[in-house]
């Protein structure tokens, strides 16, 4: 068990370090279709229909890039807990069948064949690396998306100067 743990902290740090050259690489790609969008706006001396949308755009992509990045360590520090706790289950269990205590197991369980441990553990050892790496990169987007609705709902409201019109369409402001 504690090579599983060892084995998935490796995985995952090495997800998370994927995941993130991964985001240099895409933005690095965004930047330039940001200055592309720029060269686009300046050669239209800023008075063009579309200069409204690709300003929007700009801001998406500013706040996707900040939000992604944000969410890295929370989504990383769930999965660690996350290990931790399986850590923790582990031992109690442990404990449990030392004392002769199997009721929790199922029942086929109960008086396995060598063999069927052997297969057994090498099966939950890879499903719970899987189950970590899956779930953490679930937890980033879900965090990302959530972080995504804060900016667009609170944040970006308050910095184009919409604060107050968005409390009074809400019915709390003055």
């Amino acid at each position: 068990m504690i090579g599983t743990i060892v084995l998935a902290f490796i995985c995952l740090y090495l997800f998370i370090v994927i995941e993130f050259c991964m985001f240099v690489y895409v933005r690095d790609e965004l930047d330039m279709f940001e200055n592309k969008l720029e060269s686009y706006i300046t050669s239209m001396n800023h008075s063009g229909i579309l200069i409204p949308g690709i300003l929007q755009v700009k801001e998406l992509i500013s706040v996707t890039k900040g939000v992604w990045v944000a969410t890295i360590l929370p989504a990383s520090l769930t999965c660690v807990s996350y290990l931790f706790h399986i850590l923790v289950c582990y031992r109690k269990h442990i404990k449990r069948l030392w004392a002769g205590n199997k009721h929790f197991l199922p029942l086929k369980f109960h008086n396995p064949a060598s063999s069927e441990s052997v297969v057994a553990i090498a099966r939950y050892s890879g499903w719970q690396i899987a189950y970590i790496l899956w779930g953490y990169l679930i937890i980033h987007v879900v965090q990302s998306l959530c972080g995504m609705a804060i900016m667009y709902g609170l944040v970006l409201p308050i910095v184009h100067n919409q604060g107050l019109e968005m409390l009074r369409d809400l019915g709390i402001g003055m």
